[in-house]
């Protein structure tokens, strides 16, 4: 046999055995669910600014808008305005917004998120 057949089929038997376990471990996977952990991005570059307002790369104004900073309002598939990092808003008179901040958002050093950052 060639190289490339035998490379091939330890491939797919890795594979296999890789789908066999998955399945095997799905639900005691799925019972110790946990959340948090590292995400990491790469970038062919560096971010020009940290402030979205400020950055003129496409890519970097989706970091700093997505990645970086926790939007206080996203759209959803529908295109309504749906809260993130507010939990809730009422519009005030024609010029105002009340936000009321989530709770639960932290920095990653354990800070709470308040309204001055």
């Amino acid at each position: 046999m060639s190289r490339h057949v035998v490379a091939t089929l330890a491939l797919a038997l890795a594979l296999t055995a890789c789908r066999e376990r998955q399945g095997t471990d799905a639900q005691s996977a799925a019972e110790q669910a946990d959340t948090g952990g590292t995400a990491v991005v790469a970038l062919a570059n560096d971010l020009d600014f940290a402030n979205g307002l400020l950055s003129g790369q496409r890519y970097a104004q989706e970091i700093n808008r997505n990645l970086l900073f926790l939007p206080l309002l996203q759209y959803d598939a529908e295109l309504n305005l749906v809260p993130l990092l507010a939990e809730s808003w009422q519009l005030e008179a024609d010029t105002a917004v009340v936000l009321k901040l989530r709770h639960d958002v932290f920095w990653h050093d354990g800070v709470k998120t308040t309204a001055h950052d």
